[in-house]
């Protein structure tokens, strides 16, 4: 889980023992800690995007590090093409 950025150095920031330079690198490590679970998050929202896209019947294509879509009708990969969340595809509850 992502922490909340903003309290952790809320906390570093607020700490009288804690001298300026400490500050920076404890700051500088929560930064960099943050971007490293964010990047990880987004991997595994892409992931779950793109399993439900194949459980949902959509043809895959990998190419160039790249998951392009293949059109349903034609077999033609579409590149630059997304695949979102659009209302025939949109499932509600």
């Amino acid at each position: 889980m992502v922490p909340d950025i903003s309290e952790e150095i809320h906390r570093v920031e607020q700490d009288p023992d804690l001298s300026i330079e400490e500050k920076r690198t404890i700051r500088t490590q929560i930064e960099t800690d943050y971007a490293a679970k964010s990047e990880k998050l987004h991997i595994i929202h892409k992931l779950l995007q793109a399993h439900r896209a194949l459980r949902e019947g959509r043809r895959l294509h990998h190419q160039d590090n790249q998951v392009l879509i293949v059109d349903e009708y034609t077999g033609r990969v579409l590149p630059g093409r997304r695949a979102g969340r659009t209302a025939s595809t949109r499932r509600w509850k």
